[in-house]
């Protein structure tokens, strides 16, 4: 059976997963996840969570699934020990040199291999398992027979995303936040800039504000293809969130497995009012209509309309049963409004097609659309939940041996046995036999329930009750422990790496061309190496023989056959490549390490480092491995801020409309520059460009190896003058550019 797999953000939302049937749940410590915003969890409380989830058979995932700088791996090796003994189920992780850290530390962990990794392809799926993940976390955007066809090929588990909210931009790959306010979603402080007003076409609407994903109806179609784990995403959502979400599939797969009758419209409506944007089925099911471009918020249901209003009151006239404590928001195209039913305001129910009169804070509200935000129905139910006993199922059967009396127990799989410290005394009726029964019954203080439980006894006997009560007690803590403790683990202690040498081929310019027009620039001022897209790599392979002209990979994968000694990597694959792109997320020494043992040459370094990192990081992996590493960085060209499947023009226009690029704009009045590319994905580029001319010299002193100067947008001229500039910079001549729209990015924090 498919392993349904919850969120939990805080205690609460953890219960709520725990009683509401989920077999798996997720969250984080209070570092390292990738929803620093949520409350998570302390030490202490991960460690009890980890012993009652075990004890109910579920499974608990931590989230360690950010990038990881140089100077915190320390620190993340000591909470890995922790959640290692305390007896984790799996870790989720991002960062390659967490992975190539856990795979000799811990042989024995599970890694699953965040979303953040975008895993879209077998050659990415079988690189990590070659790696040693034993689930990978499929990125969001892709479609049923591409997932399908990874579980069938591969042979890995496989987690989906199957409710929830939706990135805009393949996870992994979007740097808005970061670089436009210097909060990473690779480090877990997304600022969601996705959800904010942009203008386009001179309008202005949420033009990357997805719609929640909703695949409750398509459940069965997951289930043929073999899925291992359903994803719920919400750790930022509020409890009765998580206890809706978690019922309604839970209920929807027991359907499916035992061919019963499952009420969708109930559930969805259960669904809509929890917290909806909109529901979309997504690119797995092919959804050409994934984003909202009125309203980046919760919706909620629609209940009804404002059909009169008269000075500060307004008539409602309700389409759907609204009740008590109920949450609703009024919306027209001018104003919105929001009020919470209570019994000052209107009784405690009221039917459908009643117009009811409320007093509103705001006017201009005839013709509003009512919605119900909040279901006061959802948080009682949720409450009466909490507040009953969840308790396992044991079975037990008593008997006799050697006069002493036993109790032996089994949960399915643990079978425990005790005996009485005292012998049995004889006894003049049969009568004291249900005693002992009752007594030992007598079970759900512990969290167990007896579906079954034998007297093997036939002749009379007596024992002191509290000799009967204590080797309950003492089989029962045994069988909790046993439960509790799922691993008996060990810590290696002593491990090593690999050290390869590297092709050092010294100090190096390269460049990277989006266009004909930079390639003939580039040409022109007697470039040496240059990465064009593949579609230009074709065309002019031969044509320019004074440039050493290479292949630039897409960033989402393609199934094309490459030289991976002619080609910059920007999808990750064990294939020895000549360099690997600085969009690979690359920000400590075993994330380097890991590269060059899989044979890349140049390991292109994280956009989002400074200079004292990147500085460091040299020292320490001289340090660590006796060797000088080999190292790309950008420095020129406009960060890629986002690389995404949804195009907002082809799903608000049609692709009638399109362009090769565009502009949109942001409410600072920042224009991004959007690329279309030929599959109809996009990428937002930021709208200033960094330039890092005047600090070639000491990055050269400091050990770089590698330097990038990265066109996209730019017409020859402008290319002709910037490379130029680059080049003589790089040569040793004084120079200087004059650009405006510049920013040194991460580089002097």
């Amino acid at each position: 059976m498919v392993e349904l797999l919850a969120p939990a953000g805080d205690y609460q939302s953890y219960k709520v997963a725990l009683f509401s049937g989920a077999d798996a749940i997720y969250l984080a410590g209070k570092k390292f996840g990738a929803r620093a915003n949520a409350s998570n969890f302390t030490n202490e409380e991960i460690k009890e969570i980890i012993k009652e989830a075990h004890f109910y058979d579920v499974k608990i995932y931590i989230t360690i699934n950010t990038i990881c700088y140089d100077e915190e791996i320390s620190e993340v090796i000591e909470f890995i020990d922790f959640l290692y003994l305390a007896g984790v189920d799996a870790i989720i992780i991002q960062d390659l040199g967490l992975i190539n850290i856990i795979r000799k530390r811990y042989p024995d962990l599970d890694i699953h291999a965040s979303t953040q990794l975008n895993v879209h392809s077998v050659r990415q799926a079988q690189f990590l398992k070659d790696l040693g993940v034993k689930r990978i976390i499929l990125a969001r955007e892709l479609e049923l027979n591409e997932i399908k066809e990874i579980i069938e090929k591969v042979k890995i588990e496989v987690e989906v995303f199957v409710h929830g909210a939706l990135c805009y931009s393949y996870s992994g790959n979007c740097y808005f936040s970061s670089i436009v306010g210097k909060r990473s979603g690779n480090r877990g402080a997304c600022a969601q800039p996705c959800r904010m007003l942009y203008e386009y076409e001179n309008e202005k609407s949420y033009l990357m504000s997805m719609k929640d994903l909703n695949t409750l109806e398509y459940i069965n179609k997951l289930c043929e293809i073999n899925v291992t784990s359903f994803k719920i995403e919400g750790r930022l959502r509020k409890s009765e969130y998580v206890y809706v979400v978690v019922n309604s599939y839970k209920m929807a797969l027991d359907a499916y497995y035992n061919k019963k009758h499952f009420d969708l419209k109930y559930h969805q409506s259960e669904l809509q009012k929890v917290f909806s944007r909109g529901f979309t089925k997504g690119n797995l099911f092919k959804d050409d209509k994934k984003i909202n471009f009125e309203n980046p918020r919760h919706i909620g249901q629609k209940v009804g309309e404002v059909v009169k209003t008269i000075g500060d009151f307004i008539f409602i006239k309700f389409y759907e049963k609204v009740n008590n404590k109920d949450a609703l928001r009024i919306v027209t195209l001018q104003e919105e409004d929001a009020l919470i039913i209570n019994d000052e305001n209107i009784e405690k129910k009221i039917d459908i097609d009643r117009v009811v009169k409320f007093k509103a804070h705001n006017k201009n509200l005839l013709g509003g659309m009512v919605y119900k935000t909040s279901d006061y129905n959802q948080t009682k139910k949720m409450i009466e939940l909490l507040n009953q006993k969840k308790l396992v199922k044991i079975s037990g059967l008593i008997f006799l041996e050697d006069d002493y009396l036993c109790l032996e127990v089994t949960d399915g799989k643990n079978i425990v046995k005790e005996k009485s410290t005292e012998k049995v005394k004889n006894s003049d009726t049969l009568d004291f036999l249900d005693r002992i029964i009752q007594q030992v019954n007598k079970s759900q203080s512990y969290n167990f329930l007896f579906e079954e439980l034998k007297m093997g006894i036939d002749r009379p006997i007596f024992l002191s009750i509290s000799e009967i009560n204590e080797l309950r007690r003492r089989v029962l803590e045994k069988l909790k422990t046993i439960r509790e403790q799922k691993y008996n683990r060990k810590i290696v202690a002593e491990y090593r790496f690999n050290n390869l040498p590297i092709n050092d081929k010294g100090i190096e310019l390269e460049f990277v061309a989006y266009t004909i027009e930079q390639l003939k620039a580039l040409n022109d001022i007697s470039a040496k190496t240059v990465y064009v897209p593949y579609d230009l790599y074709e065309k002019y392979k031969d044509d320019f023989k004074n440039l050493n002209l290479l292949y630039l990979e897409e960033r989402i994968y393609t199934n094309r056959e490459i030289d991976p000694q002619k080609t910059l990597m920007q999808v990750l694959s064990k294939n020895k490549f000549l360099m690997s792109s600085v969009y690979l997320n690359v920000a400590n020494i075993y994330s380097v390490n890991l590269l060059h043992d899989l044979g890349v040459n140049k390991v292109g370094l994280s956009i989002e480092l400074s200079k004292k990192q990147i500085f460091n990081l040299i020292k320490n992996y001289q340090k660590e491995f006796n060797q000088s590493p080999s190292l790309a960085v950008m420095v020129y060209g406009r960060y890629t801020l986002m690389v995404t499947k949804n195009c907002f023009i082809k799903e608000k226009n049609g692709c009638a409309k399109c362009e090769k690029s565009f502009y949109i704009k942001d409410r600072m009045k920042n224009q991004f520059p959007v690329i279309k590319r030929p599959d109809c994905s996009i990428e937002i580029l930021n709208s200033k460009r960094i330039c890092l001319l005047n600090n070639i010299k000491e990055m050269q002193e400091n050990g770089i190896k590698t330097f990038l100067v990265y066109f996209t947008i730019e017409d020859y001229q402008e290319t002709y003058s910037i490379a130029n500039s680059y080049k003589k910079v790089f040569e040793g001549e004084n120079c200087d550019l004059d650009l405006e729209d510049i920013t040194f990015g991460y580089y002097n924090l």
